[in-house]
């Protein structure tokens, strides 16, 4: 199990990879394929694919644990588990950002250096996977292929500075801020009041930038047609099938996700990601 460890700061490398411990992870995989339809003209098939694992620190080569910016490494908890200021939100009376104090416990504090690191959630989601369907009907036929996730944290770092609210004075202004931002008429909301010059560290690291990576993507649509044999034949061929896919149509987020794409990878961090392009294509497939 290979940890970069930090290293005394004294020098000049703050890391190094080290074999400094042992992980389990335990889970279940499970496929399931069947015919819902089939009659002379009519062929209707499903397939489901869920998986979900466990995964554990058992042990590492000291009882301290390895602290992150945003994560921990701690015997007992998963190698991707987020540990960091926990947000409380805001204010509704003022619009100040408020965060929890110490490692447990409800108490408030509007003060970022007062509130406590604790472990807010993990990468790893409760189940993921995917599900697929196909019906035809004579010569028409179509295709539906789509993957979920289901539970898992995703970390926005790049929010600190798109989410920010006035800290950085003429930097940028996100439209979820900029719609959001809290006013004397919007007093119920999980963004601060924008203040020129800000300093009340709301965009530093902290678990209002976690959200649930929760989603389901139509990954691939297809659509076809083959043409009867006896018209084929009439032009020397077996088989001629038109058809038109389309890839990555729609993706639906867990409501609390803020971003272009909620598909990360397993450390759950994501930091200026470009949207999933859509990919239209036309084609014709032809035997002899």
């Amino acid at each position: 199990m290979i940890i970069y460890d930090q290293l005394s700061q004294t020098g000049n490398i703050a890391t190094k990879p080290m074999n400094v411990g042992e992980m389990k992870n335990t889970g279940i995989e499970a496929f399931i394929n069947t015919t819902l339809i089939q009659t002379k003209d009519w062929n209707w098939t499903m397939k489901l694919n869920l998986s979900h694992n466990k995964n554990e620190i058992v042990k590492l080569s000291t009882e301290k644990p390895i602290e992150g910016t945003t994560t921990i490494r701690k015997a007992g908890e998963a190698y991707n588990t987020f540990y960091m200021k926990e947000y409380a939100g805001v204010d509704p009376t003022n619009g100040k950002a408020m965060w929890y104090k110490g490692t447990e416990g409800k108490e408030t504090t509007y003060n970022y250096n007062e509130a406590g690191q604790r472990i807010v959630g993990k990468a790893d989601p409760k189940l993921f996977g995917g599900v697929g369907t196909s019906v035809s009907y004579k010569g028409f036929d179509l295709n539906l292929d789509f993957s979920y996730k289901i539970g898992g944290k995703v970390y926005n770092s790049g929010f600190n500075y798109d989410m920010q609210v006035g800290h950085y004075k003429y930097g940028p202004v996100s439209n979820y801020v900029y719609e959001n931002a809290w006013t004397a008429e919007n007093p119920y909301t999980d963004v601060p009041a924008f203040v020129f010059g800000d300093r009340s560290q709301a965009n530093e690291h902290s678990s209002r930038f976690l959200m649930d990576g929760s989603y389901l993507r139509l990954k691939t649509i297809m659509l076809g047609y083959t043409l009867p044999r006896a018209i084929a034949s009439k032009a020397k061929m077996s088989n001629v099938r038109f058809y038109v896919s389309a890839d990555n149509l729609f993706t639906v987020a867990a409501k609390d996700y803020i971003g272009f794409d909620p598909e990360t990878d397993a450390t759950g961090i994501q930091s200026w990601s470009y949207p999933v392009p859509t990919n239209v294509m036309f084609g014709v497939n032809i035997g002899f």
